[in-house]
């Protein structure tokens, strides 16, 4: 009687919910990553010969967080995904969100993410904090570059192929970068994609870096197309090369060592020699003819494989061929101090000088930054069951190597 009854309940179950009983897979969960990378800084920042004084501030400017959903197919070695970055700008939560596809040869992935405008990150406090020298700007903006995310984030569509076992990629990609008023040009109706390009790069693995001296290497060709209002369409293309070397092999005291150029042929018809000046003449200037080298040199005492403190110098030369005497270099000094496992003291300066060329333009001859705060890294993994192809931030920020 009581195995008729339990026969009964069954078939009942069958019947309430048949698509639940025939679905095996229903209660698989993704692997969910979780990565947050945040700062905060007290910054005293001074325009000598600007009309603006100094100022002391709060900076909590590009402040990260990254989630990341992902499982593997029923093709064991196809991953599908999600993942969402949420940055934190002046007080704003600006949420940005991709899906991918990607087995261990290739990888496509579409959506709102990273642009593919640079090649290394270099060891500054923040991301954003040499972005006149580091990343192919923006040619559709008509305001000034600093802190700027446009210059950083855009629609996306990117296919990867990995030439394993060796460490060579290759991707080419499909972006459609923001676009706001600026004189000469009209806004895009259609919003097609206004960005086109591709890139190879060589990228050793972190568990065998200190085998080899050359570890990242990579180039981008990035042509970007911009409409007249006049009907006529113009086009800014860029070259860039970049790399990161180890300059010794000896993991408790590495010492490192990054390069990057951006060659940009510019608008053949731009003129920037002092119709404007200030915020306006600095988004004039990225679509000017120009060449951008940044290096940098990182140092960590890492005793005993723990990291006690590093420090970084990196400099930076900018320089305009078709404007007389446009040129401008940074220095930027960083140091960090270890208070925990991802947790860190930072101090840095940023000092940049703008020649007699520029200063004409942009209303200033030079300016200086000093930053004291503190940076933390966390990262935790749930139901960590599918292959690492790449960490979700290097997923997300695509062939961006790390200068340190």
């Amino acid at each position: 009687m009581k195995r008729k009854f339990l026969f009964l309940l069954a078939g009942l179950a069958l019947l309430a919910f048949p698509a639940q009983a025939l679905e095996v897979d229903e209660v698989s969960l993704p692997r969910i990553q979780f990565e947050g990378e945040f700062i905060s800084t007290i910054d005293y920042f001074e325009q000598p010969g600007a009309k603006t004084g100094p100022r002391l501030a709060p900076n909590t400017n590009d402040n990260n967080v990254i989630f990341a959903f992902d499982k593997h197919l029923w093709n064991s070695s196809i991953v599908a995904g999600i993942v969402t970055r949420i940055r934190l700008e002046d007080n704003e939560a600006q949420p940005r969100l991709f899906g991918f596809l990607g087995a261990p040869r290739y990888r496509i992935s579409a959506g709102t993410m990273r642009l593919r405008n640079n090649l290394v990150r270099f060891p500054t406090a923040r991301e954003e904090d040499l972005l006149t020298y580091t990343n192919v700007l923006n040619g559709s903006l008509g305001f000034e570059i600093e802190d700027d995310p446009e210059h950083l984030f855009g629609d996306n569509i990117v296919f990867e192929w990995f030439f394993r076992p060796s460490f060579w990629r290759a991707a080419v990609f499909s972006e459609n970068r923001t676009q706001t008023k600026v004189e000469d040009f009209a806004l895009r109706k259609d919003a097609p994609p206004n960005t086109l390009g591709f890139s190879i790069s060589y990228e050793v693995p972190d568990a065998v870096k200190y085998d080899y001296v050359l570890r990242r290497l990579g180039f981008i060709y990035d042509a970007q197309a911009l409409d007249r209002r006049s009907g006529d369409a113009a086009q800014l293309s860029s070259l860039l090369l970049g790399g990161v070397l180890a300059l010794n092999d000896n993991p408790e005291f590495p010492w490192e060592g990054a390069f990057q150029v951006i060659t940009t042929a510019g608008l053949d018809d731009r003129d920037s020699s002092g119709n404007e000046v200030g915020a306006q003449a600095e988004g004039e200037l990225s679509r000017e003819a120009a060449t951008a080298t940044v290096l940098s040199v990182f140092y960590a005492n890492r005793k005993y494989l723990r990291t006690r403190w590093d420090v970084a110098l990196t400099l930076a030369r900018k320089s305009y061929p078709d404007i007389s005497g446009g040129a401008q270099w940074t220095a930027a000094p960083t140091y960090r101090y270890a208070l925990s496992s991802g947790v860190h003291l930072i101090a840095q300066v940023i000092y940049t000088d703008y020649g007699d060329g520029l200063a004409e333009i942009i209303g200033r001859d030079r300016d200086y930054r000093i930053q004291v705060g503190v940076t933390m890294f966390v990262e935790q993994a749930v139901n960590d069951e599918v292959v690492d192809y790449d960490s979700i931030l290097e997923m997300e920020q695509g062939s961006l190597f790390r200068g340190y």
